[in-house]
C-alpha cells in the first residue's frame, strides 16, 4: 500500500535517492536541494511504501508578474517515481494531493514542463500559458487555475535561478 503525505526533515535523503533512481542523474536531486535551501519550496509530497519514499513531487514559488499583480503561483517540478514504481497511479496520487494543499496555501495557478498527455489529466493546459511570457512556449509549457480566471492576464513569468541546474 502506497500512502502520499506531506514530506518531513527525515526524508530529504531518501528524495534524493528517488530523484536520482528515476533520472540516472543529479540535477533534479540538487534541484530540490536548492528550492529547499531557498526556501522556495511551497509543497514537497512523498509517496511512501512503508518506510521506504518510492515518489517525490515539490511545488516550488513561481512568481507570474501581470501588470496590476504579481500572482502567487507555483512551478510543478520535479517529479519522480522510482522506476519499479511507475505506471501504478503514484505520480498522479502525488500531483493531486501536492495541488490540493497549494489550493489550501492560497495560491493562484501552477505551471508545468511536460508531456501534455500526461498533465492534462488534472487540468493543465498549455492553452492557459498563451498569455505569459516566460522562457518556454508551445504545447508542453501548461498552466492550470488554482483559483478561477487566475490565468485570464498577460504576465511574465520568472523562474527561480534554480533551475537552470536541470538542462
Amino acid at each position: 500500500m502506497i500512502d502520499v503525505r506531506t514530506e518531513v526533515r527525515t526524508d530529504v535523503g531518501g528524495i534524493r535517492e528517488v530523484h536520482r533512481a528515476a533520472f540516472g542523474r543529479d540535477s533534479e536531486a540538487q534541484l530540490v536541494d536548492r528550492l529547499r535551501s531557498e526556501s522556495l519550496v511551497v509543497v514537497s509530497v512523498v509517496a511512501c511504501n512503508g518506510r521506504d519514499i518510492v515518489g517525490h513531487a515539490l511545488f516550488s514559488e513561481l512568481v507570474i508578474e501581470t501588470k496590476s499583480v504579481a500572482l502567487p503561483a507555483v512551478t510543478l517540478a520535479p517529479i519522480a517515481v522510482v522506476p519499479n514504481r511507475q505506471r501504478q497511479g503514484n505520480g498522479s496520487r502525488l500531483v493531486l494531493f501536492g495541488l490540493q494543499r497549494c489550493r489550501e496555501k492560497g495560491k493562484a495557478a501552477a505551471i508545468v514542463l511536460g508531456d501534455p498527455r500526461y498533465y492534462s489529466r488534472f487540468g493543465f493546459e498549455a492553452r492557459q500559458t498563451a498569455k505569459l511570457m516566460g522562457p518556454f512556449a508551445g504545447a508542453h509549457w501548461m498552466g492550470l487555475e488554482l483559483i478561477a480566471g487566475a490565468l485570464s492576464h498577460s504576465g511574465t513569468v520568472c523562474y527561480p535561478d534554480a533551475f537552470a541546474l536541470v538542462e
